[in-house]
Order: structure tokens, then C-alpha cells, then sequence
């Protein structure tokens, strides 16, 4: 085969699989083909020879690529359409143009290529719907965006072909090795696909799901990228909201994870704060710790898990058990979470503790019962029918249910309301607004009936208002009485001191009662401080500023305050402080009132200086009810003889004696005390070491403020002294009793020898007058005188030694009763009448002797004269006659004496009888525990108060 024939059938088989035409130059029309050509376009050829360049392909061959300078092959860039009748088809056209006549053009078909390539096209952009599109160059610069970028990014084609890729990203991003990173891979040829954040024009922030695809040129090196991405900024919000409020749940929720067969694997704070375990007393161990031991044997708690197991999700109310065993209520729910085979790998539970709230649900249920009672509560569809009302609402406005069910709220409205802002109401009812305030409805009857009402809407599970319930109290009388409160408010101001401060203490005004009490006129007082008002040392004290702050926050403050006139005398108040707050809730001033307590404060001084005066004077001690002993002061313990630990708590019982306790006395004393009886007087009780100890007491039951004994405080002195003396004094009385009584036996003695010597006297004195022949006789009856004044002189040296015994037993007396603190001024008027009578007697009985020592010598003169004669007679008559009279005096004066000691009887007799009996004679029911009259004596200690019991 020559070379011209192997030539031809080797481009005869490498063009077996073209298509080739060949056309002339010139006119450009097709004068012959390869055998297969017209097969392959499905033409007959006779149809192709003839037909135009511009006819096959639109374009002459002028309009076909220039063939490379040296002699070769030059292609279309692109698909070419081939009109042909009865079909289009699409080519890839390549030619060589001829040294000679004709041009061959070699035709590949790429009609399947062009359908696979639009359908290629087609998925492509059903892939990237919704995506966005930028193309850079392998630096990073923009080449192109697409219309869905330039919209999102906020940019025009201009602004974006040719900035560099930072311009999508943040400042700090920009720079980021992320970024650079990012950039390197893509120029390695790798794709690299994530969720980015980009910046729009705005600097807003754009976040993107997609890859960064490097595109590479036919000399294989990356030629250009491409980003194709969705925006994903619902998605993210989504997603924060969702990262939110997971951890919102952390926080607020108990969480603990389980894994299928119970076991756990994870809890947080929450829920170990609630059960009061650590976490590594948890993790590991099964469910049951939580559940009660009967409980977790039981069917149902297998049924529970096996439910869990099987992706059922669980909700409610559960009991469970706490590290120590106590009881707590769990809302929660157990939640199966499922693999991407939808098949549970674990449960999450969320869980509120509701122990608190299931303790307190029979309280709230009573409290709403009592709110139905209490209240008027009536029910409203949102277009304002009443769908339900209480009896109360419908007493208060005078219908019967029937009456009103159904019935627009308007029926309880008055003519003459504001219906704007009625309607404005309703609206903000139906919108879900929570609508409170004071009302005025009408009733059945016509009458006004204001309501201090809330009207509250009611939601559905979808957060949407259905019914609105609203809760009401008549305050009609309240609101009737609005005229007499500002009566009222200006009766305090006239009856209390007010003033105003600014937050920071700034006087803003004063009511005149406080600036006569404090002594500045008002342009002085205005605008100082509060701190004028107080001691500079107390202004200076951090109290005095953590008071003020106190005001501020919104506290009230009450109390007993100190306070500074303007002349610098001290005044006490009794104040109130109060925040006043504006509509906002928030304190905008300060308003104080107050009353004058100086003079009460004063006497609560004084009185707290009594108090204790009478506990440094007095015994006391503290004793419950039941009669335990609650406290005791130090003269109580030193008058029983114990110590403070010895007695505290223990039974009053113990300073009394065995038979006094198992009396009936004993038993009818306490009953007393505990209705509230005040008793009081003299007692007989037991000291350490069973000493007899005698006070003068009160027991005083002190009330509660329901007038209600509480308690029973005890007031004592120690008289065990003064009883002492009470035994000696009666000892004393007796003996004084049995001297008056011989006294009076003898001066009744000495007043009938007075009578008889008065008798023989007047005898003698008569017969003396007869004359001398009476000598004899005369004689005789002056030695019977001088007999009988012997025996008188005899019986007033008895009567004066009896007189100074009497002195002597009244002296003793008085230095007796000085030995102890008694009533002198009660048991010195008897003493000093004691002592008053024994004078008295004393000197009649030295007068009775002087005048019988008188009459002796008289008659002893009158004796010897009748003796030496008669002739003296009438001598004798005159002498007689004087002892006579001297007789007489004497006879008056022991009658008087016999007066006087009748009176001292008479005295001593009601001493003893006001004496009562002695001390160690107490009757087996220790009368003494009763107020009586054993001795009538004040008991007036110096410094201690006389109780009014």
C-alpha cells in the first residue's frame, strides 16, 4: 500500500467517528460528506450538498475561529446549533482552512451532550435553590455575585466585583487564621465546606451554611472558587434560642439523664441541691435511690421503665425520696431521646421541685373557697355575657343568677358612664391586660354600688384570653366615707405633728404642732436637714445614715426617737416614718407622724427606776401557772437560802410544808392564781434545809391581753424578824396583863382603907367636937388612923415599884420593836400610852405617899396634943379637920389611879387580841397564807414603792 493510500485509510478511520463536510471556500456551500455524516444527522445527503455555511450553522466562515498561524486545527468555543429540516442539532464544529478551493469543517455531535448537560443544569438548580453565589479568584477577590447574594449582602455588582473576600467578614474575622486557613485549603484544591459568619453592607451579621468549592482549569492548577451557600439566619436565631433555653432549663430546671436500663449518667446542681446528694453518689446508680423500696419492686415501676424503653415520653407528678429519706414532690417529665434510626438511646428528665406547692395545695383551695365567700366573683365571655357570678356578686347587686347569665356586663353599668373608656377596657380585657381599679355599678334597685374590683383574663394552653374573671369587694361604704377620711386627715394634723422629707432628708414642710413642740417657725425649718433635729454625736453615728438609707430603699421605720428643740432641750417622740411611693412604685418622699412622749418617757424612767427599787428591796420570783418557778432575783435566793440552779424549775410545793401542800388551802390558793385573783399577807414557808421562813407577800397573776392569767409574780419582804418580835411583844403583853391585873386588885384594896380611913376620920372629928370628954374616944380612932395610914404608905410603895415595872416592860417594848423595820408610827402610839399611864400612876402614887406621910405627922400632932389636954380640944377640931381634907385628896386620887389602871387593862387587852395568836402555834392548815389580822402593821421599808395590789 503506498503512502498515499495509507494516508487515506488512516484518516478515513480517525475521522470514521466526526462528522465531515467539505465546502468551497468561495461560496461557502456544502459540495460533499463522509459516508456517515448524513446517516448521523438523519439527512439524506442530496439535502446537505447545496446548503450554506450560514444556512447549517448561522454564521459564515469568516464568523468561525481564525485556524492558529501554522497550519492546523481551530474549534468553536461553544456548542453550535445545526438547522437542519425536520431537526436541530448540536455540534462542536472544528475546521482547517484550505491553501485550495474548499474548507473542510469537522462536526462532532453533542446533541445527547447538550440534553445530559441541561438536565445536569436543571438538578443543579433545583440543588442550589434558595442558595446564594459568589465566585472569587484563587486570591480572593470577587469575581461575580448572583442576584440572591447582591440582595442579601445589600451590595450592587459594581461595589462587589473586584473587593477582596474581607469585605464580608468582620474586622476581627477578617484577619482571623480561620480565614486564612479557610483560603489555604480552597487554593489546595479542597473544598471546604461549614457555617460561616459574614457581614452585609450594614456590618449586620449573615450567617451562611455551604462550601467554598475550588474550580480548576484544563491545565488541572485551581482557576477560580465558588461559594454556594444558604443563608441560615433563621436557623441560627433558632438554634440561640434553642442553646437558651437549654441552659434557661439547666438553670432553672433539675436535670438528670438515665441510660435505658435506669442507670445514671449525668445530673446537674438543680438536681442534686434538691435531693441533697453529691453527683458521685449518683452517676452509676440506678433510678430506684429515688423511689421508695415497695415501689421499686412493683409492677408498675417496671411498666414505668419498659415505657421508656419503648420511646413512650412520661409527665407528671411524682413522689421520690431525698438523700435522708424525706418526702419530695418532682413535676417533671421523662423524655426518651431517639438515635437517627429512631430508636431511643437515652431518657432526659426535667423536673420542678412542687413539694412546696403540693403542701400548699389544700391551702390554696381554701383560700380560693375563701375568696368565693368573701368576695363577689362573677365570670365574662370575651364579648362581656356573664357566664357564671357567686352569691355574693349577686347580693351585692340584688339579682338572682338567672337573672344575669347570659346578660351583657352593660346591664350593671350606670346612664351616665364613660362609655369610651368603658370600651377602652374591654378591649384591653380581650387583648389579654390584667384591668384593675374601683367602679361604679348600678344595681336591680337602681342604687350605686362602687366595686373595688380586678378583672382578670383568663388563657388558654395557647397563651390567647377566653373568659375574664373578676374579683370585687363593695366598698360602697368605704367610698361614702372618703368625705369624712379627709375630716379625719385634717383631725391628725391638728391632733399629731407631721412633717415631710425629701429622700435625702431634706425638711420639705412641718405642720404647726411639731413646730411648737421643736421651737422653730417654719421659713427656719424648711429646706435644713433632718440631722438639726438630733444630738450632733447621733447625726455622726453610721446608724443614723443606714436609717436614712433605709427610708430610701422604701422601708418603713417606727419607734421612740430623741429629738433637739431649737433652745436645746430634749424632746421624745413616738413616730412613724413613711416611704411615700410615686406611681411607679418607687419612694419619692418621706412623711413622718409623731406625738409628744417626753412626759411618758420620763415616767417610763421613772417607773423603770421603781422597778428596780423593788427588786433591790424586795424578794421576787416568777412562777407559771402549773406553779413552776420561772426566776427568781437575788433577795428571793437569799431570803429562801438557795441558789439559783437549785430552784429554777422546780415546784412552788417545795417551799411549803408536807400537810400545807395536801391541804385543801393549798389546792384552793392556786385555783385562785389561776382565775386571776390577787393574794396577798403573811406566809409561812420552808427554807434550805427545812428552815422556818415568814414574808409578807403578794401574789399577782399577770394577764395576757386577752385578760387571761399568763403568769404569777410574787412580791415578798422577810418578817421572819418582825414575827419574832410578835412572839416576844404577846409574851410581854401578858406579863404587863397580869401586873395591871395586881395592880388593880391593890388599888382596889388602897381605895376601900382610903373609904374606911375616911369613915374613922370623920368619926373622930365628930366626937372631938363633943368636947374633952371625948379624949379617950378621940385617942382611940387616931391610932386606928395611924394603923390604916401605916397600911396605905405600905400599899403606895407597892403601887409605884408596879408603876416603874410597867415603865420598865413599855421601855423594852420600844427597844424591841426599834430593832426591825416595822411601823413605829402604828406600834408607837401604844407604847408611848404605856408609858403615858405608868407615869401617871407613878405619881399618884408618890402624891398618895407624901399626903399619908402627911397625915401621919398630922395625927401623930393631933395624938400627942389630945394627949396633953383636953383644954386643946378645939385645936385638935381644926387639926383633925385638915387631915380630914388631906384624907379626902388622897381617897380622890387613888380613885383616879384606879381609872388609869382600868385604862392600861383596857390597852394591853387589845394589844393582845390585835396580836393574834404566837408564831410557833399555827393551825394544821397554815392559816396564815390568808390576809388576816394576826398583827395590824404597815410595812414601809424606806426606798421601796408601796404596791398598789
Amino acid at each position: 500500500m503506498d503512502e498515499a493510500t495509507l494516508t487515506a485509510a488512516c484518516v478515513e478511520t480517525v475521522m470514521s467517528g466526526f462528522l465531515v463536510l467539505v465546502v468551497e471556500t468561495g461560496g461557502e456551500r456544502v459540495v460533499s460528506m463522509t459516508p456517515q455524516t448524513a446517516g448521523a444527522l438523519g439527512t439524506a445527503p442530496e439535502v446537505l450538498v447545496g446548503m450554506t455555511v450560514l444556512e447549517l450553522l448561522g454564521r459564515t466562515l469568516a464568523d468561525l475561529p481564525v485556524p492558529e498561524p501554522r497550519p492546523g486545527w481551530s474549534s468553536a468555543d461553544r456548542p453550535l446549533g445545526l438547522a437542519l429540516p425536520g431537526s436541530v442539532r448540536a455540534v462542536r464544529l472544528s475546521h482547517r482552512a484550505s491553501a485550495g478551493a474548499h474548507t473542510i469543517l469537522v462536526l462532532r455531535d453533542l446533541t445527547e451532550t447538550v440534553a445530559a448537560m441541561a438536565e445536569w443544569q436543571a438538578e443543579l438548580q433545583a440543588l442550589t435553590e434558595g442558595s446564594l453565589q459568589f465566585e472569587f479568584t484563587t486570591s480572593g477577590d470577587i469575581i461575580q455575585a448572583d442576584r440572591w447574594a447582591l440582595e442579601r449582602f445589600g451590595y450592587t455588582a459594581d461595589e462587589l466585583v473586584g473587593a477582596p473576600h474581607q469585605l464580608l467578614c468582620s474586622p476581627e474575622e477578617a484577619d482571623s487564621a480561620a480565614v486564612h486557613d479557610l483560603w489555604d485549603r480552597v487554593r489546595a484544591g479542597h473544598s471546604v465546606g461549614g457555617t460561616f459568619r459574614r457581614r452585609d453592607r450594614q456590618g449586620l451579621a449573615v450567617w451562611l451554611r455551604g462550601h467554598y468549592i475550588p474550580i480548576p482549569g484544563t491545565d488541572g492548577g485551581i482557576h477560580r472558587v465558588v461559594l454556594i451557600a444558604r443563608v441560615i439566619d433563621g436557623e441560627m436565631r433558632r438554634q440561640t434560642d434553642l442553646e437558651g433555653r437549654v441552659a434557661a432549663i439547666d438553670r432553672s430546671q433539675a436535670v438528670i439523664e438515665f441510660a435505658l436500663d435506669g442507670t445514671v449518667t449525668a445530673a446537674n446542681d438543680n438536681f442534686l441541691h434538691i435531693m441533697d446528694y453529691d453527683r458521685n453518689e449518683v452517676v452509676g446508680f440506678h433510678h430506684q435511690i429515688f423511689v421508695e423500696p415497695e415501689y421499686a419492686q412493683s409492677a408498675a415501676y417496671q411498666e414505668f421503665w419498659a415505657g421508656l424503653r419503648a420511646g413512650e415520653f412520661v409527665s407528671g407528678e411524682f413522689h421520690r425520696l431525698g438523700r435522708d429519706g424525706r418526702d419530695i414532690w418532682l413535676q417533671a417529665t421523662y423524655n426518651p431521646v431517639m438515635d437517627p434510626d429512631g430508636r431511643p438511646w437515652k431518657v432526659i428528665k426535667y423536673a420542678l421541685d412542687i413539694t412546696a406547692e403540693k403542701t400548699r395545695t389544700a391551702e390554696f383551695e381554701g383560700k380560693i373557697t375563701a375568696i368565693d365567700r368573701s368576695q363577689a366573683v362573677v365570670e365574662f365571655g370575651l364579648d362581656g355575657s356573664v357566664l357564671h357570678a357567686n352569691q355574693n356578686f349577686l347580693d351585692v347587686m340584688g339579682y338572682r343568677l338567672e337573672e344575669v347569665v347570659g346578660q351583657p356586663h352593660r346591664m350593671f353599668m350606670a346612664p351616665d358612664s364613660d362609655w369610651a373608656e368603658y370600651e377602652d377596657r374591654w378591649r384591653q380585657l380581650r387583648q389579654g391586660e390584667y384591668v384593675t381599679g374601683e367602679f361604679r355599678r348600678r344595681s336591680k334597685s337602681g342604687e350605686d354600688v362602687w366595686l373595688r374590683a380586678t378583672y382578670n383574663p383568663v388563657m388558654d394552653p395557647d397563651g390567647r384570653p377566653w373568659k375574664v374573671v373578676k374579683y370585687a369587694l363593695d366598698v360602697t361604704a368605704e367610698k361614702l366615707r372618703n368625705a369624712d377620711y379627709a375630716g379625719k386627715m385634717t383631725a391628725i394634723d391638728r391632733s399629731q405633728m407631721m412633717i415631710e422629707f425629701g429622700l435625702d432628708g431634706t425638711i420639705l414642710s412641718a405642720n404647726q404642732n411639731f413646730l411648737d413642740l421643736i421651737g422653730y417657725p417654719d421659713e427656719e425649718l424648711t429646706g435644713q436637714h433632718h440631722r438639726v433635729l438630733v444630738r450632733p454625736d447621733e447625726a455622726n453615728n453610721p446608724e443614723y445614715q443606714q436609717f436614712w438609707e433605709r427610708l430610701e430603699r422604701g422601708e418603713y421605720e417606727s419607734g421612740e426617737y430623741r429629738r433637739i428643740a431649737k433652745d436645746g432641750r430634749e424632746v421624745w417622740i413616738r413616730a412613724t416614718y413613711n416611704p411615700i411611693l410615686d406611681a411607679g412604685g418607687r419612694p419619692s418622699k418621706i412623711v413622718k407622724f409623731a406625738v409628744d412622749v417626753t412626759a411618758e418617757k420620763l415616767g417610763s424612767v421613772e417607773l423603770s427606776g421603781k422597778m428596780e427599787a423593788i427588786d433591790r428591796a424586795q424578794a421576787v420570783a416568777e412562777f407559771d401557772l402549773g406553779g413552776k418557778l420561772l426566776k427568781a432575783n437575788e433577795n428571793f435566793l437569799r431570803t429562801m437560802g438557795y441558789a439559783d440552779n437549785e430552784i429554777i424549775g422546780q415546784p412552788h410545793s417545795m417551799f411549803c410544808t408536807r400537810e400545807y401542800v395536801t391541804s385543801d388551802g393549798y389546792r384552793d390558793f392556786w385555783m385562785r392564781l389561776r382565775k386571776g385573783e390577787l393574794i396577798a399577807g403573811r406566809f409561812h414557808r420552808k427554807g434550805k434545809f427545812g428552815r422556818d421562813v415568814w414574808i409578807q407577800a403578794s401574789y399577782n397573776p399577770i394577764l395576757d391581753l386577752d385578760g387571761n392569767p399568763l403568769r404569777v409574780v410574787k412580791y415578798a419582804y422577810d418578817v421572819t424578824g418582825f414575827v419574832g418580835l410578835q412572839h416576844r411583844l404577846q409574851v410581854k403583853s401578858r406579863a404587863m396583863n397580869e401586873i395591871a391585873e395586881r395592880l388593880s386588885e391593890i388599888t382596889a384594896q388602897l381605895a376601900a382603907r382610903c373609904t374606911r380611913s375616911d369613915m374613922i376620920l370623920s368619926q373622930a372629928a365628930d366626937e372631938a367636937s363633943l368636947g374633952t370628954g371625948s379624949a379617950p374616944a378621940a385617942l382611940t380612932a387616931f391610932s386606928m388612923i395611924q394603923r390604916t395610914s401605916n397600911h396605905v404608905a405600905e400599899v403606895s410603895t407597892m403601887l409605884a415599884d408596879l408603876a416603874r415595872q410597867s415603865n420598865q416592860a413599855a421601855f423594852t417594848m420600844s427597844i424591841e420593836l426599834n430593832r426591825d423595820h416595822v411601823d413605829r408610827e402604828s406600834l408607837g402610839v401604844i407604847v408611848e400610852e404605856v408609858r403615858r399611864v405608868a407615869d401617871r400612876s407613878s405619881q399618884a402614887a408618890l402624891e398618895i405617899t407624901r399626903l399619908v406621910e402627911d397625915v401621919r405627922l398630922e395625927i401623930n400632932q393631933g395624938f400627942e396634943a389630945s394627949r396633953r389636954g383636953e383644954s386643946s380640944s378645939g385645936r385638935v377640931r381644926g387639926t383633925v379637920g385638915r387631915v380630914r381634907e388631906n384624907v379626902n385628896s388622897a381617897s380622890e386620887l387613888v380613885r383616879t389611879q384606879q381609872v388609869l389602871v382600868s385604862d392600861v387593862l383596857r390597852l394591853i387587852a387589845d394589844l393582845e387580841d390585835e396580836s393574834g395568836p404566837a408564831p410557833d402555834e399555827p393551825t394544821a392548815g397554815e392559816p396564815d397564807d390568808e390576809p388576816g389580822d394576826e398583827f395590824e402593821v404597815e410595812f414601809r421599808p424606806e426606798k421601796a414603792e408601796q404596791l398598789d395590789y
